[in-house]
Order: structure tokens, then sequence, then C-alpha cells
């Protein structure tokens, strides 16, 4: 019911929160669109300064807008204003997007065209209705247009020239090529040209050099968007055609159009061309310690061509430099050698701080001409820290238990202000010395300053017995020194003065230096009237520190000195006026020394109040008088000890004034209190309202501030005893705050929590009482509510508005409602026009609205409820009725469109609104993998019932994109309507987009032009690829027209049968075929006769879109390859004949002519470049060309070239007459080819020819010419034919060699390979160096040295394959196949030899064997046949090379070994079997048959395992050939110390069962012996039990069944 009651009333409000959150989500996501960048590039257009120049030209614009809003579309515009007085015209404008959110768009591209004019401006602007931005939408570009002269600018940059080095006092050069190099760029906006000049004048005569220019380059200039790109100049200077000084101008010329010109000077300076030359570096300056010194390194470098020496002179400003090498002469050093000269400077100890001293090296060359290198280096006095301590020379006498002070004096002597560390201390370990320093640290002293440093020393009191560590014995001389170290580093300096004890007596109280702490209940009671109380007892005792003891006695007197306290924060200024205390007896007569008296010490403190809080100090202070005659230099010293009393802090507190106190309802009320400190110590109290105030009331403490809780540093009130003031007082607020609906006049109890703000313990708790008064008052709510009226179902809703009384009384409240701003909409109020509500309750006021035929749901109409007390007070509620809306959009599309792939498909459509408001939407269009959409998002208003047309550009993507485009498949065009408030579609539509047929064709291989000669016949190879959407299967249909396309060529035709009419293309693969194309006329025309063949590929069915044509040109030529030349040597290596076809084909009358012939390129096929071993001139070709039956004509391959037209009537090579048409008697070339071996793969040249027609040349500048290339057919295959090991064997830890037969199987030399080795089992150690030429059938040896690994302890053998490689990375045609050869063995374990194993194995296989039958004579048989037998194991490990055959021997030889073992026990039992006897009484063997046993054991252990070293000996070998890997040792010391272990355990299980068996045999022979004794005299049996207290009488009258169990018994004993 409460749900039901409340929800009405919140719906409004959740209904307004949600159209804000809208309005806010909406505000968010609209785009802010920008000019992130704009820019011009395809021409000039540069920036100087501030000015921007372009080029009078066509510029592409590029603008990219950046998006820092919601995603968006944007329209994108270019505009231009010619002059600031003309207008502003657009130059082009496109829609972009949509741009996503905070990120930028693909640069939008637009072409414009500059024309002359200053102070133009360009605009680039963005546009769109949804940013809300337009601050930031556009972006301007100012910039002059000059047309005559157009803006022309170069700039120099870096550049080479040459500048004195280290030392030098001109720049020099060498007599060799020196380039130099200055860096250039274009600044303007059209292409320039720039030179670099060098000129040179001599110094000397004036005689002036021909300038040295780089030559001209064109210099390409850069746009806003691209800048220009730097060029470098590099002008030559020949060193070899100077000598002496000459004074070098170096400048650039920039020319450019219209005759500009631009001259820049670079630099003006003096160069000085020798041989000779050197740089001399400069050491680093450096600050050196006053009274130190330091090395300047000088180190001279010849750069020159020559080798050279040079003089040295030093010079120093303050003389600290060394000059004693002056007039010496380095060493003659080379070309790129160094010397250094080292020069030692010496800092005076009183240099002062900041002193320089400059050392200058001039270094005087030998040469001739002679220069000189000079530099100079700077070294600085640093910083001294340094100090020195002024201290008391005399002794200083010093009494024991006394402190002495001395002072001295630390003069800062160094040459800059510092702080130094000070610290003090004894010359000897003497305990209980304490020195107290004035300070640890001193400030910053001043250079010559001095501060005094104070130290208190303090001498142990004497004991009796005196403590010789102490060191306090009269007369004892001790130093106490004082070291003071600067901190910034530096060397520490310590003082040290003398101290002597001096001889005293003393009478000691006997009060040790105790504290006493009371308790805070001793406190408490304190105050309760008990007091404080303590007594203590007194040994009074002379004491004295001399080294012979005196006759006189002393007088003695014990007083209580001043008491003192020490409170533990404050006051207490007469606290120890509180306390007393008093010593009996105190005064002692005739004490002699030693002597030791009692007496008594009593303290009393306050009963009247707390003691304060602190430390109470009782001194009692003895004070001896010595008797008798006086003794000089002893002194009698009052000795003063002291108790401390401790008075802990007790808390307390007291709020004066608990009311009550009379407080308004529901307003926050101050009320003023006062705080008392009623403990005994300075107090810090936190205040705090316990939270068990009823509910609604809010209560807060504040002390000093509005935003404190604290009271800090109360003082208590027996802190000032006797005077009581207010200081222990001090006042706070609380704030209270009354539940809204308290009853008036009600009593409650605020409880104040007072704690320690310091340690945060409770103190106490106190109550404080306020009275409520009366309050009316009252609320409406909601006060803003909107009434949402569904006018479709005719609703006439009713709403509430509640009413509360806010008060804490009864309360009239009288309603009455304003419906001036109700409109369209009756509000009519449906309560009385009064209620009582009593306090804290709530009453509604119902509202009806009812909405007439003309409500709008876009207005809204509002009722204002107006409620009032006779108080005075006025209460209002706004009640906003607001009429539904109805939407209704619909969207009309075609259901589905066919499309082809790589076109663009317009889809149009409809949306209609058919609700009861205008809308306003976007139009979002999108379709399936990504096709572009233009546009993809616009918005449309809509009025009520209207309709509206829209139109989308689909662009299809072409094929191959990576995106499915078969036929037939659909592709979804969704056209959606979303809300742009709430991003919610309003209505979508789909449009089905069906993919058609299409027919694409690649072409993979296809002739585009064929020369042909008269009735020539040539092949065409084609071959395409279906990439289109579907199998097809294509007509072919041919033409062939003349150029031009219009006339069919009679000249040329397609061999019958030789073309296929229809082709089966499936997509994407490879289709190949091939047909022949005739040249049919006999007297062709070279001009004429040209031709287009024209291949036509249409689909057979015609519902496939698309066809393809292979268009190829057919010519006549008289002078063609038709291709490439491949000749194959013969096995002679003879010259071959190579023919090449040429005709004349006339351009007029067909006349016999004669052509000549010229060679006018040639060109090595082989890069001998990249084979530097190779001797060109080692592989020679010839070329003869054959004229005619008499005439042979040797070519030049000598690099030549016609590029300037014929070289001459000598290179041409005159024809025979050739017929017109004739092709017959071809040009016959004779070529001689390097023969075997120096034949190279590869190898072969391309000759290019140009064939002159004897009239039509015009003057040799009119030819046929085209590149001939003759190659030879061959190719050089290295292969590993065999692979041995040609020395040594695999055999673990040696070394052994493996040869490989390398032979090349091809026709041709191969070159530069290697040869490589890898080996499993063993380390290869060599490498072979690469095989440089290998002939065609050559052999060759190649080896390498290898070392075995040693294998793991317990293996016979490891693979041990060897794999040989070639690697022929520049053999093209090399037969990868036979470049690896796979050589099978395996690495063996250490073995004297098949042989020799087998017969040792026999030997002492057999010597085991006949030792272990002898064993029956002598135990030591057995031992040596474990050791024989282990031998022969050992060598049976090497018998045999079988998978586990290792491990399987190990194996044996362990249980071989253990079983040994536990047969050469015997001799325990031998032993056992003796001491047996011993038990009996019999004479025995051995006297201690422990130790016996405990021999036995030992060496029976260290016999049997000692032969296990032998049999890892024999399968290790000798030497050992063992792998020190660690898995590799750890397993071989595991394998012994289970055989170790195994022996040890089998000779301690053989002792211990031998001594148990023999023991319980022994044990049964007793006893029979004793029962037999015992059976043979019943007698002494019964007299025996007689006098064990046996009663016989009870044992024979037992029954017969007893007997029994004692014969039983007896029998169980045996």
């Amino acid at each position: 019911m409460l749900v039901l009651f409340i929800a009405p009333v919140l719906s409004p409000i959740v209904s307004a929160t949600e159209e804000s959150l809208n309005r806010d989500t909406e505000a968010r996501s609209a785009p802010d669109f920008s000019i992130n960048s704009f820019t011009l590039s395809g021409a000039g257009s540069v920036q100087d300064g501030t000015q921007i120049h372009v080029e009078n030209a066509t510029h592409t614009a590029r603008i990219v807008v950046a998006n820092t809003g919601g995603s968006g579309s944007v329209v994108v515009s270019l505009h231009h204003q010619g002059s600031p007085t003309s207008g502003i015209v657009e130059v082009a404008s496109m829609v972009v997007g949509p741009i996503a959110g905070s990120s930028l768009s693909n640069p939008v591209q637009f072409q414009w065209t500059a024309s002359p004019g200053l102070s133009q401006t360009l605009y680039a602007r963005v546009f769109s209705i949804d940013d809300p931005n337009p601050g930031n939408d556009e972006k301007s570009l100012a910039f002059d247009v000059a047309s005559s002269p157009p803006f022309l600018n170069g700039s120099v940059f870096d550049n080479t020239i040459p500048e004195p080095a280290g030392g030098q006092t001109n720049a020099r050069i060498g007599n060799v090529m020196t380039p130099i190099d200055v860096l250039v760029m274009n600044s303007g906006v059209k292409p320039i040209n720039a030179e670099f000049l060098l000129e040179f004048v001599e110094v000397s005569t004036g005689t002036i050099h021909p300038p040295i220019s780089s030559g001209l380059k064109i210099l390409q200039p850069g746009s806003l968007h691209i800048p220009p790109i730097a060029s470098t100049l590099t002008a030559n200077v020949d060193g070899a055609s100077f000598s002496g000084l000459w004074q070098l101008t170096a400048s650039v010329v920039f020319t450019g159009p219209d005759g500009w010109t631009d001259t820049q000077q670079i630099s003006v300076s003096n160069i000085e061309f020798s041989e000779f030359s050197a740089t001399l570096s400069t050491p680093a300056d450096r600050t050196t310690e006053p009274g130190l010194s330091t090395n300047l390194t000088f180190i001279i470098t010849n750069t020159g061509a020559q080798q050279d020496s040079f003089v040295i002179t030093i010079s120093s400003t303050m003389g600290w430099a060394d000059t004693s090498q002056n007039t010496d002469s380095t060493a003659v050093f080379g070309p790129g050698s160094t010397e250094t000269v080292q020069v030692p400077v010496t800092v005076p100890s009183n240099a002062a701080r900041s002193d320089i001293d400059i050392v200058t090296l001039t270094l005087t060359s030998v040469s001739t001409p002679s220069y000189t290198l000079q530099t100079s280096a700077q070294v600085m006095a640093g910083e001294l820290y340094l100090a020195s301590l002024d201290m008391p020379l005399s002794t200083t006498l010093v009494t024991p238990g006394k402190a002495v002070a001395l002072n001295a004096n630390l003069t800062n002597v160094g040459n800059v202000q510092g702080a130094f560390s000070i610290t003090a201390g004894l010359s000897v370990a003497a305990n209980n010395w304490s020195i107290d320093l004035s300070v640890h640290t001193t400030a910053i002293i001043d250079e010559g300053n001095t501060t005094p440093i104070a130290m208190n020393i303090t001498v142990p009191p004497i004991q009796q017995p005196l403590d010789i560590s102490e060191h306090n014995k009269a007369g004892d001389v001790l130093n106490v020194w004082l070291q003071a170290i600067p901190l910034n580093g530096g060397t520490p300096t310590v003082g040290v003065s003398p101290l002597e004890v001096r001889p005293v007596i003393v009478v000691d109280p006997g009060l040790g230096q105790e504290h006493i702490q009371l308790t805070q209940q001793d406190v408490i009671d304190a105050k309760n009237g008990m007091g404080v109380d303590i007594s203590r007892l007194l040994n009074v005792e002379v004491r004295h520190n001399l080294e012979n003891p005196i006759a006189n006695s002393l007088d003695a007197t014990l007083d209580v000195g001043v008491i003192t306290f020490e409170p533990t924060n404050s006051g207490g200024y007469s606290e120890a006026n509180r306390w007393s205390a008093g010593v009996k007896p105190n005064t002692f007569s005739s004490l002699a020394l030693g002597d030791v008296e009692t007496a008594a010490l009593g303290i009393q403190g306050p009963a009247d109040d707390y003691p304060l809080a602190g430390i109470v100090d009782v001194p009692v202070v003895a004070t001896p008088t010595l008797l008798g005659p006086p003794i000089a230099n002893v002194e009698v010293v009052a000795v003063s000890k002291n108790i401390t009393i401790g008075i802990p802090t007790v808390q307390g507190a007291e709020i004066i004034d608990k009311g009550p106190f009379d407080v308004p309802l529901g307003e926050e009320y101050p009320i003023d209190l006062l705080l008392a400190n009623t403990g005994n110590d300075l107090t810090s109290y936190r205040l705090s309202v316990l939270d068990d105030l009823p509910d609604e009331w809010v209560v807060s403490v504040n002390t000093t501030s509005a935003l404190s809780d604290t009271i800090l540093g109360l003082d208590s009130d027996v802190g000032n005893h006797p005077i009581f003031g207010n200081e222990h007082i001090a006042g706070f607020q609380i704030k209270v705050k009354t539940d809204p609906l308290a009853e008036a006049f009600t009593l409650q109890d605020i409880n104040v929590k007072i704690e320690d703000s310091n340690t945060g313990l409770l103190i106490d708790i106190i109550p404080v009482t306020v009275r409520v008064g009366p309050f009316i008052d009252g609320s409406l709510s909601p006060t803003n509510q909107t009434v949402p009226i569904n006018v479709t179902l005719m609703e006439t809703p009713l709403t509430r508005v509640y009413v509360t009384n806010t008060g804490n009384t009864p309360t009239i409240y009288s309603i009455f409602l304003d419906t001036a701003s109700a409109g369209e909409v009756d509000f009519t109020l449906e309560s009385p026009n009064q209620i009582l509500i009593a306090p804290g309750f709530t009453d509604s006021v119902k509202i009806r609205m009812t909405p007439t035929e003309d409500a709008d749901s876009d207005t809204n109409y509002t009722a204002r409820l107006r409620v009032t007390t006779e108080t005075g007070i006025e209460l209002y509620a706004n009640i906003t009725a607001e009429v539904s809306e109805k939407r209704d959009l619909v969207i009309s599309a075609p259901a589905q469109i066919g499309v082809l792939p790589g076109q663009e498909q317009l889809v149009d459509f409809t949306v209609s609104n058919f609700g009861n408001l205008e809308e306003t939407f976007d139009v979002l269009v999108s379709v399936e993998g990504g096709w572009t959409v233009e546009p993809q998002s616009q918005t449309m208003t809509l009025p009520i019932d209207e309709e509206t047309q829209g139109s989308v550009t689909v662009s299809v993507p072409e094929l191959g994109d990576g995106i499915t485009l078969d036929d037939g498949s659909v592709h979804n065009l969704t056209i959606k309507l979303v809300d742009p408030a709430t991003d919610l579609p309003a209505a979508i539509a789909t449009v089905r987009l069906v993919i058609s047929p299409m027919f694409i064709l690649e072409i993979v291989e296809w002739q585009e032009e064929m020369l042909y000669h008269t009735e020539w016949e040539r092949t065409f190879n084609a071959t395409v690829k279906n990439v289109g959407n579907r199998d097809v299967t294509v007509d072919i249909t041919d033409s062939v027209m003349r150029l031009g396309g219009i006339v069919e060529s009679t000249e040329w035709a397609i061999s019958a049968g030789t073309l296929p009419s229809q082709l089966e293309l499936p997509v994407g693969q490879n289709v190949s075929f091939s047909f022949r194309v005739d040249a049919t006329e006999t007297a062709p025309d070279l001009d004429l006769t040209a031709a287009l063949l024209i291949l036509h590929l249409t689909p057979t069915d015609s519902g496939i879109d698309g066809d393809a044509y292979l268009n190829s040109t057919l010519s006549m030529s008289r002078f063609f390859e038709a291709s490439d030349i491949f000749m194959k040597p013969d096995e002679t290596d003879g010259p071959m004949e190579v023919n090449i076809v040429y005709s004349h084909i006339p351009r007029g009358p067909s006349t016999p002519v004669a052509y000549e012939l010229e060679l006018c390129g040639v060109e090595r096929l082989f890069d001998f470049n990249s084979q530097p071993t190779l001797n060109e001139a080692s592989y020679q070709w010839t070329f003869d060309l054959v004229v005619d039956e008499t005439t042979t004509v040797p070519l030049s391959l000598a690099d030549v070239n016609c590029d300037g037209g014929s070289n001459g009537a000598e290179s041409r090579i005159q024809l025979p007459i050739r017929d017109a048409w004739s092709t017959d008697n071809p040009l016959k070339f004779i070529v001689d080819a390097p023969n075997r071996p120096d034949i190279l793969t590869d190898d072969g040249w391309d000759l290019t020819f140009r064939l002159y027609h004897p009239t039509e040349n015009a003057g040799y500048t009119v030819f046929d010419e085209d590149t001939f290339t003759f190659q030879l057919d061959v190719f050089a295959d290295p292969k590993v034919e065999e692979v041995w090991v040609s020395s040594g064997t695999l055999e673990e830890g040696t070394d052994a060699t493996i040869s490989a037969i390398i032979r090349n199987d091809g026709t041709a030399k191969a070159l530069i390979f290697e040869v490589g080795l890898e080996c499993s089992g063993s380390e290869v150690l060599t490498t072979v160096n690469p095989i440089i030429e290998l002939a065609p059938s050559e052999e060759r040896i190649v080896t390498w040295d290898i070392t075995s690994s040693k294998i793991d302890w317990w293996r016979q053998s490891v693979d041990g394959t060897c794999v040989v490689t070639i690697d022929a990375p520049f053999l093209s045609k090399n037969v990868e196949g036979n470049d690896r050869y796979v050589y099978k063995d395996e690495v063996y374990s250490w073995s004297p030899g098949q042989s020799s194993t087998f017969v040792a194995f026999i030997i002492f296989g057999l010597l085991s064997l006949i030792l272990s039958r002898l064993n029956a004579q002598n135990e030591k048989y057995r031992l040596f046949a474990v050791y024989s037998g282990l031998l022969a194991l050992g060598f049976t490990f090497h018998l045999f090379n079988v998978l586990y055959w290792g491990p399987l021997v190990l194996v044996i030889a362990a249980l071989w070994l253990w079983r040994m073992t536990w047969m050469s026990t015997d001799e325990f039992r031998l032993i056992h079997e003796d001491y047996q006897r011993a038990r009996k009484g019999v004479s025995t063997l051995y006297a201690d048959h422990f130790q016996a046993l405990a021999d036995s054991r030992r060496q029976l252990r260290l016999i049997l395992v000692l032969p296990v070293f032998g049999l890892l000996g024999v399968v290790l070998g000798i030497p050992p050939q063992l792998d020190t890997s660690q898995d590799n040792l750890m397993s071989l010391v595991a394998y012994v110390l289970v055989i170790s272990i195994g022996v040890w355990y089998l000779v301690k299980r053989a002792d211990s069962m031998y001594g148990a068996i023999y023991g319980r045999l022994t044990d049964i022979e007793v006893k029979a012996i004793r029962i037999e004794r015992d059976l043979s005299d019943p007698a002494r049996l019964l007299n025996e039990l007689a006098n064990d207290g046996i009663d016989l009488n009870a044992i024979f009258d037992e029954s017969p069944r007893d007997g029994n169990f004692m014969e039983e018994e007896v029998r169980g004993d045996v």
C-alpha cells in the first residue's frame, strides 16, 4: 500500500530526471568539428617568415578535419578571396563522414588554380547543423601570388669549407683532391639553378686562380604540405695545383626565370696548401686544489702527407707550469701518427681561490716552409677545506664525580668558507667518562674566522674498591682529543689536551641514583588525604682514590639539598614546596677510610590534592671534614646523590553548567559551555557527542572554531597551586538541532564524550540537558510535477500533492488552486479547502486533470497549488500536464535491387510521418561488408502528416578487394531512422542488393607488340585469368585493323585453326592458349603496313556482364631481336655461329641497297666487380661479323656508345647489296667464348647494333636499333661426392680428420662457395676456406680436424653422424639436391681393442673361476676371484656395442660383487663360533672377539670396495676418458656409493646374523647343561628351592595337572 501511495508522486520526478539525462546525453554526443590542418601541394608554395608566397599554377588544397565530439558527417568547403575588398567565392565543397568522435578525417583534396595578386586568402571551412561550436569551423591562409618576377629565393645552409683545425692559424689542405660541399635549398615557388663557386687568390703575389665550380644543379620548390628538399653542391679542389697561402672566397650563385640571379657569399678565409699539416688538441681546463699538481696533456696529430717534428715552447702567466721542456723537440712522427706533450702544473698552497694560470703551448714545425701550432689551457686554484684547532696545552686537573669544562678554538685556515663535523674522545678506553660538546656540526665559517667549541668532561665517581677500567685513580693521566672533519671533503684536523685525575677523599651518602615511579592510584590516594610517604636506608661510606692509605679520620654531615620539581608539561612553580624530606642521623664523627655508617631518608608529598604530574628531585649531600694534619694535593670533596620521584598523569574533566537549556524546534541552536581540567596535568581534550540521541536529532561540538572539536593544552587546576584561577577552564559550544517532530517541552540529555586528543583515551562522559520549544511549519511534496496524459486512451488522471506538518504541534492548512495557466487542460481540486494535520504526519490534496480536444502535445499546461497557515506560512506546488506524443514514422524503399561489382547504385526511399508531432531524426545507412555509402548519415525534419524523399549512393566494391561478391550473393542495405536524443531506432527498412554475374579478365602473359620481317609467321602465347565472380565460357573473335581502327588490314592473317573459338575460364585460374599470325604481304611498306590485332572475349551467357580485349601492335621492322640467343659450347670449345636476320623493307622504290651496320653498345652480362678474385682478361670473348666469303670484320668489345651520333665511317660496316624484302643471307657472327675450364654461368654480352639505310639515315641520325643478347647456355653444379674419416678414429677424446671430395658436375666454372661440416658427438676444430673456383668435372678434397667428445661413462657409443653441406648463394643454376652428404658413424668409448678385450676377458674370467674354486683352501682366493671377476666384467664392457650393453654389464658387476661379498663373510662365523666357546669357558683363538669382528668388518669392506675402482679404470680407460659434466660425474659417484653401501650392508648383515645364530645356540647349550646338572642331584635342587623360600609342601600337594604344568614350563625353558 505504501508503494502504491508513493509511486504517483515519484513518477513525475523520475520522468523529469530522465529527460534531463537525455538532454545531457544529447549534448555530450553532438559532434564538434574543426580544421586540424590546411596546406597546399602540387605546385610551389612557401612561408617566408610570416608571409606565404604561392606559385601562379594549379594547387591541391589538403584539408584535414578534426572531430572532438560525437560521431557525425560534415560539409567541407574551400573558399577564395582575391583581395581584402573583394567577395569570398566558394571553390569546391563535399560531404565527409561520418567522422568518429576524437578522431581525424582522411585528407580532403580540392584543386585550385592561383592567379597573380597580393593579399589573397583561402578559407577552409566545415559546416554541420549538429555542431554546437561554430567558433572553430574555419582556418585561413593569407598569401601573395607574384607573377613577374615570381617569388624566387635560394637558401644556403651548412658547408664543409676548411677551417683552422686545433692549434692552426690558417686552414691547411694537402696536395690531393679535396671535395668541398655546401647545402642549398630552393625557398621560392619555382625551380631555380644553383652553382657553388670557389675563387682563390694567392696572398703573396695576388695571382688569381680560375674559379672552381660545382656545376649547375636544378633545385625544385617545395610546398606548404611537403617542404623543399636540401641538395648538396660539391666543388673539387685539386691541391696538387696549389702551394703556399691562398685567400678563398666561397659563394653560391642562384639563377632563375626572367634573368633572376642572387649571389650569396659564404665565407672569405685563408687556406695554406702543403704536404705538412698537423693539429694540436687542447686539454680540458681544470680546477686543482692548492698544494697539488696536475698534468696538461697536449696531443699532436700529423694530418699531412710527410713526417714532421716540432720545437716546443711553453709559457705560463702565473709561473705555475714547468717550462723545462722549452727548446726541446718532439720525435719525428709520420702521417696519421700522434705525439703527446705533457706539461706539469703545480698550484701553490697559498694560491687564492679562483687564481688562474694560462698555460700556452707553441709548436714550431721543422718543415720547410715552417708553420706553428698554438693552443692554451687554463688551470684554476680550487677550494681548500682545512681547519686548525687550538686546545689547552697545560694539563687540566679533573675530579672524580665532577665535570670540568674545556674550551677549544676552531679556525678555518682553508681558502673558502665551510662547515665542519666535530667529534671528541679520550686517548684510552675509559669506562663511564662522558664528553658533551657544545656543537657537533659547526655553522658555515668564513675563511680565516674562528669559532669556539666547549667541551664538558664528566669523570666517573669513586667506587670502593676502585674500578681500574674507569681510570679515575689519583694521578691517572689521559688525553682528550677533538677532531674537525670538513663537510665538503678535505683533511681532518685533530687537537689534543692532557687531563690528570686529582687525589680525592669523599663520603658517599649510600644512596643510589634511584627513580621511584608512583602509580595513578598512589596519586588518587594522595588527593584523598593519604599523602605520599617514602623512606630509604642509607649506608654512608668513606671512599678515596689514593695510592696509599692515610691515618687521618673525617667528620661528615648529611643534608637534604634543595628539592626541585620538573613538570611533565607546564605549571608547578610552587610544587617543590609541597614536598619535604629529612635525614637522621645527619652527622658522623671520626670516620676512618673505608668506614660504613647507617642513616635513614624520609620523604613526604602533598595530601590536600593531586600532586602535579612531573619529576620530584630530592638530593642528599654528604660533606666530609678532614681531621688531623692537612694532606698536600688531596681534596676532600662533597658528594651529592639524588632520588627522583615520578608522578604520573591523572586526567579529569568537568562541565561546569549542565542545563537544562531551551532550544527551538528543528533549528540549529548554539549552547555555550565551560570545561574544567580537574586532573593533575596539562591535557588536550577531544569533545564529541555520543550517538545515543533519538532519530533526527543532530548535535555537534565546536571549541575554538566552527571546524574544531579539540581543546588544546588546558592547564590543571593544581598547576598553579596554591593560587586557584581560571586557567584550567576553557569554553566550548554545542550546536543542537532537534527532531523536527519532537514534542514541545521535551527534555533530552546530550552525552558529551571527553577524550584525550593525543591518545584517544576516554576521560569521562558528561550529560548536558536541553528542553524543546513549540514550532509551526510545513512542506509540500512534490513542489513540481509533470503528469503525462495519454490522449489516445482519453485519460483523466488524478494526482496528489502531499502536505507534511514539519512542526511539533497540530496545525490547520488552507488550500487554494490557481488555474490561470491551465490552458486546454481542466484542473479540479477534489479535496477540502482546509485540513488539520498532526505534527510529523502527512495528508494529501487531490487534483483531477481533464484535457480538451484542442490539447497540444507540444505545449505544457500548468496549475499552481497554494497552502497557507494562520501564522503566515505560504507553500506552493506546480502541477504540469503533459499530453503524450504519438510517434509513427514509416520508410518506403524497394525490396530488392540488382548491382554490379565496381559500379555505383542509386537507391531512393520515402519517409512518412503519421504521428502527432514534428519529428527530427537521423537517417543512418549501412551495407553488410562495409561498402561505401554516400551519405552514410543525414538529418531530416518532418512535420506531422508530411513525407519526404531521400536517396543514397552505394559504391559496390571492385572484384578482388577481398570481399565476397559471388554471383547471386546478397548484401543487405539497411536504412535506419534514429532519434538523435536517445539513439533509439524509430523505423528500419532493408533493401536486398543482389550481386549480378560479371566477367573481368586479367592478362597474365601477352605480347603487346610483335615485329615482323616480310612473310614471317610468329606465334603469340597468351595466359589470362578470370577474376570475375563466375566461371564463364567466352567466345573469341578476332580482327586485324589498320592503325586507327577503321579499315581492316589485308597484310596480316591469323593462321587458320590456330586460334580457339571458345575458352573455358574458371574463376581464379590461369588459362593459356597460343596461335599464329602471318605477315601475308609479299611487298609490304615499312610505315603503312602496321596493324592492330584485336581479340575480343565475350561470355557466351548473355546474362553475364563484361567483356575483354587483347590488343597487340603488328609492325614491319628491318632489324630486331626475335629472342635471346643462347649458345652451348661443344666438346671442342670451338667458335659458334650465330645468324641474325635483317631485311630491306623499302619506303619507296624497291631498289636494292647496301646497309651499314654499327656496333653502338656493349655490356658484359657477368659482373666481374662482384668477383674480385677473377681476372676478366682470362675470360676473353671474340665476335667476328662475316660480311661475305672474303670479308670478316672483328668487333671491338671496348666500351662504345653512339649517344652523340655515329662514331664515324671507321666504326660502320658496309653490308652487301640487298634486294627488297629479302631475308636471305642473314648477318653471320662467329662467336668464340672462353674455353673450358674458364666458362662462367650467366656469362655473355648485350650488343647494341644500329642498321643504317644508305639514303634515309639523315646524316646517320635515322636508324633501326636493337640490343641482342648472346648468352652461354651452361651451369655450375658443385656437389659432395664422398665423405670419409681420413685419419684417426671416432673414439671419445681423440682427434680425427674428416675428408670430403667436392666435384663440379656442371658445364661452367663454380665460383665462391663454402663447404661446411657439422658432426654429432664431435667438435669441429677447423673450417674450410671458401672454394673460389672449381672448373667443370674438377674434384677437390677438403678436410676438417675434429675432436670426439667424451661420452657418458656408462655408454659404449653415441651418434657420430657428420653432415657436409655446400653453401653456393652466387650460383644461380646450382642443383641443390646434391649439396648435402650425410656420413653415418658413431663415437665409441675408449677400448683396448676388440682382440685385446676378448683375450683379457677370457684370462681374467678363467682366473676368477679357478680362484673361486680354490677358496676352500684359502679364503684369500675368493677375494682374488672378486678382483679378477670385476676386471673380466670391465673388459666385457668393451666387448660388444649393443644398446644398453654397458648398463647391463655394470649391473651384473654390482650383483657379482655383492654375491661375493656375502660369500666372503664366512670369517664372521669362525669368530662368533670361537666367542661361543669362550662363553662356555673353553679356550679360544681370539683374546678380544669384538675387536676381531670390528677389524674383520673394516678390512673386508675396504678389500671388497676397492675392486670397483679397477672395474671403472678398465671402463674409463687409461688415461680416463671422462665427460666432466655435472650429471655424468654425479652418476659415477652414485654408482660407487650404491656398490659401497651394498657391501657395507651385506657385511653388517652377515655379522649380525652369525651373532644371533651362535648366541641362541650358546643359550640353548647353557640351559641344557643346567637342567642336566639339576636333574643329576635332586637333593641339591630341593635344597636350593627351599633356600629360595619355596614351600615344598605346596609343590608336592599340587594336583597332577599342576605337575604337568611345571613340566611344561621346564620343557619350555629347554
